[in-house]
Formats: C-alpha cells, sequence, structure tokens
C-alpha cells in the first residue's frame, strides 16, 4: 500500500503542480497581498479609523451591535489567506520555475548559458532524486557522455552535438523535477489561495444577492 506521503506527492503532482501554482504566484497583485494583513491589522483595528472608514453595515445588523463590519473582516481574512499563500509560494518554488512557464523556455533561455560543471551539478541532483525516472536519465546520459569521454571521435561536431542533446534532455527533466518538488507546499499553497480568493468573493456575491 502506497505510503500516506507518497499519496501526498501523487496528488500534488497531479491537481497543484509549481507550473499551475505560478499562474497565480506570480501576479503582482497577489505579491502585493504578503504587505497587507500586517498594514490591514493596523487599520481595521485602530478604533479611530474604524468610525473614519466604517462600511455600511450588513442587512439586518445594527450599526452599534459591531464594531468592526463582518464585511471588512471578510476582506482581510481573505487577504491573509492569500498573503500566505503568496508567501508559501516565494518560499518553496524553485526559482526556475518562477521565472520560465514551461520547461522548452527553460532550456531555450539558459542552455547555452550553462557550462559543463552545471550540468553536472543538474544530472547529480536529478541522481539523488526521489522518482525512479529521473535517477535512470541521468544515469543514461552519464553513461553515454563517459562512453564518449573515453572513445572520443577524431571530429569535435559530435562531442558537441551530443553535450547539447545531453543538456537538453537533462534541463527539461530538471526542469520537471523542480515542477514536482515540495509537494505538501504546494497543497497548502493550493489551499490557502483558494481559501482566500473564496473569502475576497463572498462581499462581491453579498452585493449582487
Amino acid at each position: 500500500m502506497p505510503s500516506q506521503a507518497h499519496q501526498i506527492n501523487q496528488l500534488a503532482n497531479k491537481y497543484v503542480p509549481w507550473t499551475t501554482l505560478r499562474e497565480i504566484g506570480n501576479l503582482s497583485a497577489v505579491k502585493l497581498t504578503i504587505l497587507l494583513p500586517a498594514i490591514g491589522y493596523l487599520i481595521i483595528f485602530n478604533e479611530n479609523v474604524i468610525e473614519y472608514l466604517k462600511l455600511s453595515p450588513e442587512p439586518g445588523l445594527d450599526s452599534q451591535s459591531s464594531t468592526i463590519s463582518i464585511r471588512l473582516l471578510t476582506i482581510y481574512f481573505g487577504l491573509t489567506f492569500v498573503a500566505s499563500g503568496s508567501l508559501l509560494y516565494t518560499i518553496f518554488c524553485p526559482r526556475p520555475v518562477r521565472l520560465y512557464s514551461t520547461a522548452s523556455i527553460f532550456v531555450g533561455s539558459e542552455r547555452d548559458n550553462l557550462g559543463d560543471l552545471a550540468i553536472n551539478e543538474i544530472r547529480a541532483n536529478l541522481k539523488d532524486s526521489n522518482e525512479d525516472r529521473y535517477k535512470t536519465l541521468a544515469a543514461a546520459m552519464q553513461e553515454a557522455w563517459d562512453a564518449l569521454s573515453r572513445n572520443p571521435p577524431v571530429s569535435p561536431a559530435p562531442a558537441a552535438e551530443l553535450r547539447r542533446r545531453d543538456a537538453t534532455l537533462i534541463m527539461q527533466a530538471y526542469y520537471c523535477a523542480l515542477d514536482e518538488k515540495a509537494p505538501l507546499a504546494r497543497m497548502v499553497t493550493a489551499l490557502l489561495f483558494g481559501l482566500g480568493f473564496a473569502l475576497l468573493a463572498i462581499p462581491s456575491v453579498d452585493v449582487f444577492w
């Protein structure tokens, strides 16, 4: 029977890879929410500001019966959840996934800038991966490169072509591995984003009902 950690990993990989979360986490408005909970706390729990910025009371609710509007609290906690998700996204989402939306774009932008040392480091990271498919690919690429090193061709062209192909495959696998990194953090981030946007939608729905 699969372990609980393995089940979480499978669910996270299927429904909330980092490439999905980046569509929300990279939005400028979402990034700005990190600062809002602290500022909002100082505002909505300040009695003088409450009197100055008091929102219209809820239907059927006496304006004197509650110091802080329920609608305002809903918005505040919605922003707090979104901010918490944004913070987790910033901390745990790997930088290549934050910067590049697909593996192809990552490879096209970075491949020619990486030397053999960087490629070997990426290959070593894949060998240490928890996923067998990444370990197998890294080992196969290493064997091919070692074989070429033991029997170098007369012309440097085949070696250069193999290195380019090797770098492409390794970088694509590396991006996919990063996309599946930290499954628990991805699940929690998705949950926080979902709760936050659901709370923020309540005041808008309330206006039209």
